[in-house]
Protein backbone atom coordinates (compact mmCIF):
# COMPACT_ATOMS: atom_id res chain seq x y z
CA UNK A 1 0.00 0.00 0.00
CA UNK A 2 1.95 2.95 -0.78
CA UNK A 3 2.35 6.04 1.05
CA UNK A 4 2.72 9.88 0.78
CA UNK A 5 4.22 12.72 2.49
CA UNK A 6 1.36 15.38 3.87
CA UNK A 7 1.57 18.19 6.29
CA UNK A 8 -1.39 20.62 7.54
CA UNK A 9 -1.50 24.49 7.08
CA UNK A 10 -2.80 27.81 7.31
CA UNK A 11 -2.82 29.30 3.47
CA UNK A 12 -3.29 33.35 3.50
CA UNK A 13 -5.79 34.34 0.65
CA UNK A 14 -4.69 34.65 -2.59
CA UNK A 15 -3.37 38.50 -2.82
CA UNK A 16 -1.43 37.41 0.10
CA UNK A 17 -0.39 34.76 -1.27
CA UNK A 18 0.96 36.57 -4.63
CA UNK A 19 3.16 39.34 -1.78
CA UNK A 20 4.62 36.30 -0.80
CA UNK A 21 5.19 34.24 -3.63
CA UNK A 22 7.08 37.61 -5.15
CA UNK A 23 9.61 37.63 -1.59
CA UNK A 24 10.35 34.21 -2.43
CA UNK A 25 10.98 34.99 -6.19
CA UNK A 26 13.36 37.76 -5.06
CA UNK A 27 15.32 34.95 -3.28
CA UNK A 28 15.54 32.96 -6.41
CA UNK A 29 16.56 35.38 -8.33
CA UNK A 30 19.25 37.39 -6.69
CA UNK A 31 20.67 34.24 -4.32
CA UNK A 32 19.50 31.21 -6.04
CA UNK A 33 17.06 28.93 -3.44
CA UNK A 34 14.35 27.60 -5.15
CA UNK A 35 13.43 25.05 -3.03
CA UNK A 36 10.21 27.47 -1.05
CA UNK A 37 8.60 28.13 -4.48
CA UNK A 38 7.88 23.97 -4.11
CA UNK A 39 5.31 25.12 -1.97
CA UNK A 40 2.46 27.80 -1.65
CA UNK A 41 2.83 30.04 0.86
CA UNK A 42 1.55 28.74 4.31
CA UNK A 43 1.94 28.93 8.05
CA UNK A 44 3.22 24.93 9.01
CA UNK A 45 0.60 23.07 11.97
CA UNK A 46 1.45 20.01 11.37
CA UNK A 47 5.06 19.20 9.51
CA UNK A 48 5.19 16.74 7.25
CA UNK A 49 4.41 13.17 8.17
CA UNK A 50 3.91 9.99 6.06
CA UNK A 51 0.73 8.08 5.97
CA UNK A 52 -0.93 5.78 3.58
CA UNK A 53 -2.83 7.31 0.45
CA UNK A 54 -6.04 4.79 1.31
CA UNK A 55 -6.15 5.93 4.88
CA UNK A 56 -6.20 9.20 3.86
CA UNK A 57 -10.35 9.71 3.50
CA UNK A 58 -11.02 8.46 6.91
CA UNK A 59 -8.48 11.13 7.99
CA UNK A 60 -10.11 13.73 5.93
CA UNK A 61 -13.70 12.90 7.28
CA UNK A 62 -12.46 13.50 10.66
CA UNK A 63 -10.89 16.62 10.19
CA UNK A 64 -13.82 18.10 7.94
CA UNK A 65 -15.95 17.46 11.14
CA UNK A 66 -12.99 18.48 13.77
CA UNK A 67 -12.35 21.82 12.31
CA UNK A 68 -16.13 22.56 12.40
CA UNK A 69 -15.40 22.93 16.25
CA UNK A 70 -12.29 25.21 16.14
CA UNK A 71 -13.49 29.32 15.42
CA UNK A 72 -12.16 31.14 13.01
CA UNK A 73 -9.50 34.33 13.67
CA UNK A 74 -7.46 37.00 12.46
CA UNK A 75 -3.79 36.58 11.42
CA UNK A 76 -1.27 39.69 10.83
CA UNK A 77 2.12 39.15 8.92
CA UNK A 78 5.02 41.73 10.00
CA UNK A 79 8.14 42.00 8.70
CA UNK A 80 10.79 39.41 8.35
CA UNK A 81 13.12 37.30 10.61
CA UNK A 82 15.09 34.25 9.93
CA UNK A 83 16.54 31.24 11.64
CA UNK A 84 20.45 31.56 10.95
CA UNK A 85 22.01 30.37 8.77
CA UNK A 86 19.67 28.96 6.12
CA UNK A 87 15.86 30.42 6.34
CA UNK A 88 14.02 33.59 6.14
CA UNK A 89 11.05 33.99 6.81
CA UNK A 90 8.19 36.62 7.07
CA UNK A 91 6.60 36.51 10.58
CA UNK A 92 3.72 36.33 12.47
CA UNK A 93 2.38 38.62 14.93
CA UNK A 94 1.91 36.68 18.46
CA UNK A 95 -1.54 34.74 18.25
CA UNK A 96 -2.95 32.77 20.71
CA UNK A 97 -5.90 31.57 18.52
CA UNK A 98 -2.95 30.07 16.39
CA UNK A 99 -1.44 28.70 19.01
CA UNK A 100 -4.29 26.70 20.64
CA UNK A 101 -5.58 25.53 16.75
CA UNK A 102 -2.14 24.32 16.23
CA UNK A 103 -1.75 22.60 19.58
CA UNK A 104 -5.22 21.18 19.66
CA UNK A 105 -4.47 19.55 16.41
CA UNK A 106 -1.42 18.04 16.83
CA UNK A 107 -3.18 16.55 20.04
CA UNK A 108 -6.24 15.68 17.71
CA UNK A 109 -4.00 13.73 15.05
CA UNK A 110 -1.73 11.87 17.81
CA UNK A 111 -4.56 10.92 20.17
CA UNK A 112 -6.62 9.61 17.20
CA UNK A 113 -4.13 9.02 13.93
CA UNK A 114 -0.64 8.05 16.27
CA UNK A 115 0.47 10.81 14.22
CA UNK A 116 3.11 13.41 15.82
CA UNK A 117 4.45 16.35 15.06
CA UNK A 118 7.87 16.00 15.52
CA UNK A 119 8.08 19.58 16.65
CA UNK A 120 11.40 20.08 17.78
CA UNK A 121 10.94 23.78 19.88
CA UNK A 122 7.94 25.26 20.49
CA UNK A 123 5.89 26.14 17.69
CA UNK A 124 7.11 29.65 15.64
CA UNK A 125 4.53 30.29 13.25
CA UNK A 126 6.18 32.10 9.91
CA UNK A 127 5.82 31.94 6.35
CA UNK A 128 8.86 30.79 5.11
CA UNK A 129 10.57 32.73 1.88
CA UNK A 130 13.96 30.24 1.99
CA UNK A 131 15.30 27.42 3.53
CA UNK A 132 16.86 24.27 2.55
CA UNK A 133 18.83 25.62 -0.78
CA UNK A 134 20.10 29.08 0.48
CA UNK A 135 24.01 28.60 1.01
CA UNK A 136 25.02 30.18 3.90
CA UNK A 137 26.87 33.08 2.20
CA UNK A 138 23.93 33.71 -0.03
CA UNK A 139 21.79 33.29 3.07
CA UNK A 140 23.77 36.67 4.83
CA UNK A 141 23.28 38.64 1.48
CA UNK A 142 19.55 37.98 1.24
CA UNK A 143 19.06 38.85 5.25
CA UNK A 144 20.90 42.05 4.28
CA UNK A 145 18.55 42.69 1.82
CA UNK A 146 15.20 41.75 3.94
CA UNK A 147 16.16 42.55 7.57
CA UNK A 148 15.21 46.46 7.15
CA UNK A 149 11.98 46.02 5.16
CA UNK A 150 9.06 46.26 5.78
CA UNK A 151 5.88 43.82 5.05
CA UNK A 152 2.81 43.72 7.15
CA UNK A 153 -0.39 41.94 5.81
CA UNK A 154 -3.89 40.91 7.75
CA UNK A 155 -5.91 38.13 7.05
CA UNK A 156 -9.18 36.34 8.32
CA UNK A 157 -8.01 32.41 8.68
CA UNK A 158 -11.71 30.79 7.99
CA UNK A 159 -9.88 27.13 7.13
CA UNK A 160 -7.03 24.48 7.43
CA UNK A 161 -5.16 23.03 4.35
CA UNK A 162 -4.01 19.37 3.80
CA UNK A 163 -1.14 19.57 1.34
CA UNK A 164 0.55 16.26 -0.67
CA UNK A 165 4.02 16.22 -1.59
CA UNK A 166 3.60 15.32 -5.58
CA UNK A 167 6.22 15.33 -8.36
CA UNK A 168 8.26 17.40 -6.52
CA UNK A 169 6.10 20.27 -5.12
CA UNK A 170 3.06 20.27 -2.05
CA UNK A 171 0.21 20.75 -3.86
CA UNK A 172 -3.32 21.00 -1.65
CA UNK A 173 -5.12 18.39 -1.06
CA UNK A 174 -8.02 19.51 1.06
CA UNK A 175 -9.86 22.48 2.83
CA UNK A 176 -11.40 22.16 6.11
CA UNK A 177 -13.36 25.09 7.23
CA UNK A 178 -13.51 26.25 10.40
CA UNK A 179 -16.30 27.48 12.57
CA UNK A 180 -17.84 30.78 11.73
CA UNK A 181 -16.58 30.90 8.22
CA UNK A 182 -18.90 33.30 5.47
CA UNK A 183 -19.59 31.55 2.49
CA UNK A 184 -18.15 34.01 -0.07
CA UNK A 185 -19.57 33.18 -3.48
CA UNK A 186 -17.14 34.50 -6.37
CA UNK A 187 -18.89 36.77 -9.32
CA UNK A 188 -18.93 34.96 -12.70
Amino acid sequence: MPESLYFLAVLPPPSTAEEITAFKHVIADRYGSIHALKSPPHITLIPPFWKHDADMHHLVNDLIVWSLTKRCFDLELLNFDCFKPRVIYVDIVKNRDLESLQKALSEHLKEKWEINSKVRNAFHPHMTIAFRDLEPKAFYQAWDYFKHRSYQARFHCNALYLLKHFRGKWVVQHKFMLLGHKQIIEPS
